[in-house]
């Protein structure tokens, strides 16, 4: 199931993307003992301890298409969503033995369980091996939504602060503040803006 659950973000990932497309089975990017296979810009990581499993996950290098970035986000839940169905009605159509029964039920409650707990958005994030942090399913399509009611202005803000044009965006933001703009997070990039440039009193100041 959480083979299916990532391909499911991979496969829109490889057809609205250009670069590589990594997916981890059984860690968050840790590809120390694990079993490595590639198909042209797919390339997967088998964690070959499954007592060590950790989910998994899927990275690409970057969607900048509103639309593509939801269905590469949806992609997984879906499938899970996907793979239960045809599951179910094997087990009550297909005529199988108890233990054929048994074993569908655990696959159709893994990938059903994978749905719910992947789509319900949770605001606590999840550690990567590399020290970065992101977030379930349900919680980026959230953040995504939001994304599309954000003013221009502020996109180009976000983009200078990811590039390091700390000055302009210390500049730029506060005006925007005093022109009477309320996303929260221009105060965050102005203060680690002024950190960056080592202005501390100045990020104490915008906080009084």
């Amino acid at each position: 199931t959480t083979l299916f659950h990532e391909l499911g973000h991979a496969l829109p990932a490889l057809q609205f993307s250009s670069g590589e497309v990594v997916v981890y089975i059984g860690t968050y990017g840790d590809v120390s003992n694990s079993f490595q296979w590639q198909s042209g810009r797919l390339r997967i990581y088998f964690r070959i301890n499954m007592l060590d499993w950790k989910i998994g996950m899927c990275q690409h290098q970057g969607i900048e298409n509103w639309w593509h970035r939801f269905w590469v986000i949806i992609g997984g839940p879906t499938a899970s969503l996907l793979l239960s169905i045809p599951l179910l009605l094997w087990m009550v159509y297909g005529g199988l033995s108890t233990v054929g029964i048994v074993v569908l039920s655990i696959f159709i409650l893994a990938a059903t369980l994978d749905f719910f707990v992947n789509i319900i958005p949770f605001s606590s994030s999840i550690t990567m091996h590399d020290g970065s942090a992101t977030y379930n399913d349900g919680y980026q399509l959230i953040q995504l939504i939001a994304r599309r009611n954000l003013s221009p202005a502020y996109l180009k803000l976000e983009q200078k602060f990811l590039e390091g044009q700390y000055e302009e965006v210390i500049e730029e933001g506060s005006g925007m503040l005093s022109d009477g703009a309320k996303e929260p997070i221009i105060y965050t990039m102005i203060v680690r803006s002024l950190i960056e440039e080592e202005r501390l009193n100045g990020a104490l100041d915008l906080y009084r």
